[in-house]
């Protein structure tokens, strides 16, 4: 934390004088209310983010970016208060037009997916490279997690339940090493567009629980104003099992301003020849108790979005199955978000979700999440 915070004055003291500097910052406010119609608790969130961008060379190929997070966080249910001091960004960035090519990198802290963004999508400490060619892009990544802050970023670890931090201002977080190598061809027949991709996640705290994924995603136009996205994912522990998790979703857009998605998601359990499906990010499946994880489970969902000038409201349904081996229904959930600017610098949000249970009630559960943010 004191090598990341000194790094980051060194840089700002170098950088600043020599380079125009854009600036700003976010205060958010989050409230959210849980219950299980039984019982409620009461989360009260609180952040600033303070951020910062400068060129390091005149034609602007070669950039830096920083943000820097304080967030309060207090629990009624616990009656304890999280607070949490993060690096959120550190990036040197570099985009060079080549002949015919173009070269991407990007260095220091900064968000990295998969190309799921179901396995790893969180922010991390590395390195990127893209090189881009008129028919094909080629990618890698290699990074670490140990340095992160586990109250701003919650990963799976080797047992595969969500690692829980330290209750301190800066909790260094679990010890993986991503390592991520695709290719991906943008534009081929009738303009769809092939991804490949392999991952690694070295765990340095249990050298025999690392975890690897081969991933694979083809999406495109069907007709006029219809599109798809699929995607399916083979894992393993130490190649010692297989997972999968995959998914399939399909777009519409009747007029520019409304969006209708419909899909099916599947994250393998213990069944047939599949052993439950684990990634690296913490990412629940549903709001059921019950489903934690995506792990076990097959989801049917569709969802209708209207996006105006300032205002935004979108609606998702969702049927839960235990499996897809398994017909019966886990339960159902809904969920709505709205947002609205009331000013170019102040945006009111609101988000409700609601899983209703047909085999156990004590996995019933409601939140609703008041959300203002004001820029400046």
């Amino acid at each position: 934390m004191k090598k990341s915070l000194f790094l980051a004055a060194v840089l700002s003291a170098v950088l600043l004088p020599a380079f125009s500097v854009e600036w700003g910052g976010i205060f958010k406010n989050n409230s959210k209310i849980s219950s299980n119609f039984k019982t409620a608790s009461f989360k009260q969130s609180d952040s600033i983010y303070l951020w910062s961008n400068q060129y390091l060379n005149k034609d602007g190929s070669l950039y830096a970016s920083e943000e820097i997070l304080y967030k309060f966080d207090y629990y009624s249910s616990y009656k304890i208060i999280v607070n949490t001091v993060d690096i959120d960004l550190l990036k040197i960035t570099g985009d060079f037009e080549l002949e015919g090519s173009n070269l991407f990198f990007g260095a220091g802290r900064f968000i990295a997916n998969d190309l799921s963004n179901v396995v790893f999508a969180q922010n991390c400490d590395g390195l990127s490279v893209k090189y881009t060619l008129p028919l094909v892009e080629f990618s890698m990544y290699a990074g670490y997690t140990g340095l992160l802050n586990s109250n701003a970023v919650v990963m799976l670890d080797s047992d595969g339940t969500s690692f829980t931090p330290a209750n301190k201002v800066y909790a260094l977080s679990h010890r993986f090493v991503p390592l991520s190598a695709g290719v991906s061809f943008p534009v081929l027949f009738g303009n769809q567009s092939i991804e490949l991709q392999g991952n690694a996640f070295i765990d340095l705290a249990a050298t025999d629980k690392s975890r690897y994924y081969g991933e694979f995603k083809i999406s495109g136009p069907i007709a006029n104003s219809v599109y798809y996205n699929v995607v399916t994912v083979l894992g393993s522990e130490s190649f010692k099992n297989l997972t999968n998790y995959s998914a399939v979703d399909f777009y519409y857009y009747p007029i520019r301003t409304v969006m209708v998605d419909g899909g099916i998601e599947w994250a393998s359990g213990d069944e047939g020849i599949f052993k439950p499906f684990t990634g690296i990010t913490s990412r629940p499946v549903c709001n059921s108790a019950a489903y934690p994880e995506t792990s076990g489970v097959l989801a049917v969902k569709a969802v209708a979005g209207v996006s105006l000038k300032d205002f935004y409201i979108s609606g998702t349904g969702k049927v839960v199955m235990p499996s897809a081996l398994s017909y019966s229904v886990k339960g159902f959930e809904a969920d709505v978000s709205a947002s609205y600017n009331i000013f170019t610098d102040l945006k009111v949000g609101l988000d409700a979700t609601v899983f209703v249970d047909l085999k156990d009630s004590t996995d019933n559960n409601f939140t609703a999440t008041l959300r203002v943010a004001l820029a400046f």
